[in-house]
């Protein structure tokens, strides 16, 4: 049976976002196990489980809930951003991470062929979707766009799009040529103070 997992920002004792994540989880869980069971009991203790440590700082902390169809585990720990400045684009048309799964071999089968760069930015029919463990905004003529062909629609992705700040784009590999900037966002990020990140592609 399939494991996800969920990931929270936490900062100044409160989780980021929370409604984010949770419209995310329930998405996830009934998609895969509400056939089982016809209450949401066990879905509502998973949401009931997210508590926050009395003895958790002010600092920012990475939430990390690992679920089925009830909970494996909830751990919290310090969190530093990974840094990330090269991206090497890999052809992923096969992959399929539609959901937020624990098993994440095919994502590191990716990593894996991403030579000196630092992570990997994964193209799927052509198309810019995701890197490993994030989604991309690219600046162009003064927009923020993101890919239409995302792998994973992130919880930051949605929000940005929903705020207005942020919209989809078909975005092909040589499109990036174009391109002011290239940031990565997910629930862990800030998308506006992140560093840009370079593509290691013969089109640069």
């Amino acid at each position: 049976m399939c494991q996800f997992i969920e990931s929270i920002r936490v900062e100044n004792h409160r989780f980021q976002h929370l409604e984010d994540h949770i419209r995310r989880l329930e998405q996830t869980w009934l998609h895969h196990y509400g056939h089982l069971s016809q209450d949401r009991s066990k879905l509502d203790a998973l949401i009931d489980s997210l508590i926050i440590p009395d003895q958790l700082g002010a600092e920012v902390y990475k939430a990390r809930l690992v679920y089925g169809l009830s909970i494996d585990s909830l751990t919290f720990t310090p969190y530093t951003p990974k840094l990330v400045r090269t991206l090497m684009p890999v052809v992923a048309d096969a992959l399929d991470y539609r959901f937020k799964y624990t098993d994440r071999s095919a994502l590191d089968t990716c990593l894996a062929n991403r030579g000196g760069a630092d992570d990997v930015l994964l193209i799927k029919n052509g198309f810019v979707t995701d890197t490993s463990f994030s989604n991309v905004i690219v600046l162009k003529d003064a927009t923020w766009l993101t890919p239409s062909t995302y792998l994973l629609n992130g919880t930051c992705r949605q929000r940005l799009i929903r705020q207005g700040l942020v919209r989809e784009a078909t975005i092909r590999l040589e499109d990036l040529s174009d391109c002011q900037e290239i940031r990565l966002i997910n629930a862990m990020l800030d998308p506006w103070t992140q560093p840009a990140v370079t593509v290691l592609t013969p089109f640069f």
